[in-house]
């Protein structure tokens, strides 16, 4: 009986983990509609900020690696052997609006996200 109950438990387990590792590691690896929902996110929060959000026009999307490096070693010095490389990932949206002038003005923002490209916020 213990044996049988120690198998049944065993599964469980097995069946748990290879779950966990697909739900975080797997499934959201390369994912184009994860990067597709994280442009759309970042833009709906940009336009939120404007003055004049109808015009807002998109030039480029795309990560920046200079400054997801320059984070990973800030992040390192204060925080040690607690962080791990990739946490953190910066993607750079370059966009064209209207300033309070009415002129168009073109616009750097970055986007913090993790390594699932959950959206976590605009930095300028």
């Amino acid at each position: 009986m213990k044996k049988i109950l120690i198998y049944i438990l065993s599964i469980i387990a097995i069946v748990l983990l290879v779950n966990f590792i697909y739900i975080n590691f797997i499934s959201n690896i390369s994912n184009p509609d994860n990067l597709e929902s994280l442009e759309e996110k970042s833009i709906e929060e940009i336009k939120k900020q404007m003055k004049d959000p109808s015009s807002f026009e998109f030039i480029s999307f795309e990560l920046d690696l200079m400054k997801t490096d320059l984070e990973e070693i800030k992040m390192k010095e204060n925080l040690g052997e607690l962080h791990k490389k990739g946490e953190i990932k910066y993607y750079k949206l370059r966009f064209r609006g209207k300033n309070s002038f009415g002129a168009l003005d073109i616009s750097e923002v970055y986007i913090r996200t993790n390594d699932n490209l959950y959206f976590l916020g605009l930095e300028e």
